[in-house]
């Protein structure tokens, strides 16, 4: 399931802690094209990338719409975050806290992923 393949590399980016509240969202995109605009604390999210460069940025989307009508103080600017060099049959754990992306080993990465929600499971 979460495994790499032989041309393209696994990438996990997850979220476990931080101090914005689970009503928070972030939305989370490779090279400018969106991923997914639900990785929430708690959440985990999966993807095949192709090998080379992988640029993510992240943009915060604040639920306000439960408190006020205010449906455009919902887009935030981009938040850059570090290049990754990805390869093909390779793994990658990446741990996101408050918008920024770190990698992570694979050990602290397996064991963060146990208590998140993965919120892009494949269709079966």
């Amino acid at each position: 399931m979460l495994a790499p393949t032989k041309d393209k590399g696994m990438v996990i980016i997850y979220w476990t802690g931080g101090i914005l509240g689970t009503a928070n969202r972030w939305s989370i995109y490779e090279n400018g094209k969106l991923l997914t605009d639900m990785m929430r604390r708690g959440a985990f999210y999966s993807y095949l990338a192709a090998p080379g460069e992988l640029r993510l940025a992240t943009r915060q989307s604040l639920n306000w719409s439960s408190m006020v009508n205010l449906n455009w103080i919902n887009s935030l600017s981009d938040k850059e975050q570090p290049t990754f060099r990805i390869e093909a049959n390779h793994k990658y754990y990446l741990e996101m806290d408050s918008g920024s992306i770190k990698q992570v080993s694979a050990e602290e990465g397996e064991e963060s992923i146990e208590n998140c929600h993965w919120i892009n499971p494949p269709s079966r």
